[in-house]
């Protein structure tokens, strides 16, 4: 009798070690599954990214062209203007001018384009007054923000703050979440459309928030507009690559990015840089 209870006992000891090592193999298993899956997320993010790169390729190379035949010949209008060959009225000569000014800043955009895709360390990076710099891509936005009946504003810190980035990148980031801001509003039938840019200093990072009075989104694709080709536009509307591209200069400059809801019902991007230079008495 002893011994049959003897071996029951090892046998409900033997059981349980068999349930616990089975609930530790379980768990093991989830585990291998959530690296599995995480993997696989990388391998298409990478897929993802090579094809933004040879669709930027094709981009600058078709871009070029008819950009290079619309600058000869505007500098030649240019050209016969100034030499008094032709007369034209003030404002003609202004907007040929900014023309002019527009060509060169698309050839910049193509060579960075390609450098970008071509050899994304090579840039050297440099100080960059952020303040500054938002400054210059709020004046190539007002004019688009204007046409839509929207009002920017931006309170910027009034001390200098540096990071360490490339100035026109740090540009484009800032256009390409002002220009989501825009088309974000767009869909709002209100009077008051307003995007409000803010910097402060905080934890010894330079901050950006802009913020929009929108309709905002749904709190899952908060997490999803980064991903290269998510799109909450229609097909014919937009690829879903202009955030993608903004995540991949913040993380470039070894910032950080994030969006989400307000108070107001619009959305809020929120982008992190570390910050070089500043004054304590900015926060």
């Amino acid at each position: 009798m002893k011994d049959e209870n003897k071996t029951r006992e090892q046998l409900i000891q033997e059981l349980e070690r068999l349930r616990h090592k089975n609930e530790d193999l379980f768990e093991a298993r989830l585990e291998a599954e959530k690296k599995q899956e995480k993997v696989l997320q990388m391998a298409a993010k990478a897929a993802n990214l090579a094809s933004i790169g040879v669709i930027a390729g094709g981009i600058t190379h078709e871009i070029n062209q008819p950009l290079s035949a619309i600058q000869v010949h505007t500098n030649t209008l240019l050209y016969l203007v100034e030499e008094k060959k032709y007369k034209l009225p003030e404002p003609f000569t202004k907007i040929f001018n900014e023309i002019s000014e527009g060509i060169q800043r698309i050839n910049i955009i193509i060579q960075h384009m390609r450098s970008f895709w071509l050899s994304a360390d090579s840039e050297s990076l440099e100080d960059v007054d952020f303040n500054q710099t938002i400054k210059s891509a709020l004046s190539l936005t007002n004019r688009k923000a204007l046409s839509h009946s929207i009002k920017l504003k931006q309170e910027l810190t009034p001390q200098r703050i540096s990071i360490k980035a490339n100035r026109f990148q740090v540009e484009q980031i800032v256009i390409n979440l002002v220009i989501n801001a825009i088309n974000a509003l767009d869909k709002k039938t209100s009077i008051q459309k307003e995007i409000l840019l803010k910097t402060s200093i905080s934890n010894g990072k330079a901050v950006l928030l802009i913020h929009d009075n929108g309709i905002g989104l749904p709190t899952e694709e908060y997490e999803k507009l980064f991903s290269p080709f998510f799109s909450t536009k229609k097909y014919d509307e937009g690829m879903g690559l202009g955030l993608a591209i903004v995540k991949m200069f913040v993380d470039r400059f070894k910032g950080e990015i994030e969006a989400g809801a307000n108070e107001e019902g619009g959305a809020t991007f929120t982008v992190r840089f570390p910050a070089e230079n500043y004054s304590e008495n900015t926060e």
